[in-house]
Formats: structure tokens, C-alpha cells, sequence
């Protein structure tokens, strides 16, 4: 298409695409010594909580600044600033909790409990969804509701499935070593 740089697009790829440039930019930050700093971080007693709800704003306020109810991936070379700064969040989480000594214990205690939430604030997501559809016609167009409920399932699913896994995927079970495999 001729909307694209080329006429190529990262459509296929564009996860792909964003996890290298996430990737350079960890390096490029590693390298100037930036990285220290996410060791040093010190949010309190109730860090994992507090984290959490600093990525859920940080996905929220991107949405609002975005005027999109949900976070999706953009398919140019240059991809959207809010899109690709929303996914960079994640990806700096993560390397936050990498470096917090009982990060993956929480998650891996918690992880059912934000399966849970993600499921209601998906369910509440696909609800007011269905309502916009039916009320405007058009499921797409910004809505408070959407957005938030959106940010929220992105963040609680991303814990959640990462507890359900380092719970369930890390210890010997012949059915998670059956679906691993096929």
C-alpha cells in the first residue's frame, strides 16, 4: 500500500518490530548506565501494588492522549509515538520486576486473583463495547469506559498469565509437558 513507507508495512511483524526496537533501546540505556537506576528504584513497602498501579495509569493516560480504547500495534517504520510507548511500558516493567528480588513470587502467588480481574474488566470491555455498537453504531469510537476497562484487562491478564505460568509451567506436570510439546 502506498500509506507505507516503500510500500512495506510491519503488519505481519509489527510485535516483532517493536520488540527489537524495545531491545536497542534497552541496550543503548544499559550502555549509558541508565539501567542501575530500575535496581535502585524503592517504592515501599507495598512496591508490587504501587508498580502496578503506576503501569495501569501510565497505559491509561497513553490511551486518553491517544484517543484509542485499546492498545494496538502500528504498522509503519515509524510507528505511532502512544502506541509504541504504550507496549514499551510493558516491556520496562518488566525489566522493574526483573530486578526486585520477590517479583516473580508475587506474581506467581497472585497470578489467579489477576486472571480474575482481567477477566471482569474484560467482560465489562466487551459489554460496553456491544452498548456503543448498538447505541452509535460504531464499537471503535472513544469511550472513557472502553479505554479504562481495556487498560485495566491488558495489565491484570499480562500478571495474571505470568503468575498462572511460573505456577503451573515451571513444575513437572505430564499435561503441561503434552501441550508444551505439540
Amino acid at each position: 500500500s502506498s500509506e507505507y513507507s516503500f510500500g512495506f508495512s510491519t503488519i505481519y511483524v509489527w510485535f516483532l518490530y517493536y520488540l527489537m526496537l524495545f531491545t536497542v533501546i534497552h541496550l543503548i540505556i544499559e550502555r549509558l548506565g541508565i539501567m542501575s537506576y530500575f535496581s535502585r528504584i524503592k517504592l515501599g513497602k507495598n512496591w508490587f501494588l504501587t508498580s502496578i498501579v503506576i503501569l495501569t495509569i501510565i497505559i491509561i493516560c497513553t490511551l486518553a492522549f491517544w484517543g484509542e480504547n485499546s492498545l494496538f500495534g502500528d504498522y509503519h517504520w515509524n510507528p505511532n509515538l502512544l502506541s509504541f510507548g504504550g507496549f514499551l511500558s510493558f516491556y520496562l516493567f518488566g525489566i522493574f520486576l526483573a530486578n526486585q528480588k520477590e517479583a516473580l513470587t508475587n506474581i506467581k502467588n497472585h497470578g489467579l486473583f489477576f486472571v480474575i480481574l482481567g477477566t471482569v474488566s474484560f467482560i465489562i470491555y466487551s459489554v460496553q463495547g456491544l452498548i456503543e455498537l448498538n447505541q452509535v453504531g460504531n464499537a471503535m469510537k472513544f469511550n472513557w469506559i472502553i479505554m479504562i476497562s481495556s487498560g485495566l484487562s491488558s495489565v491484570f491478564f499480562a500478571i495474571g498469565f505470568m503468575g498462572l505460568a511460573l505456577n503451573y509451567y515451571t513444575k513437572s506436570n505430564k499435561y503441561i509437558s503434552y501441550i508444551s510439546r505439540s
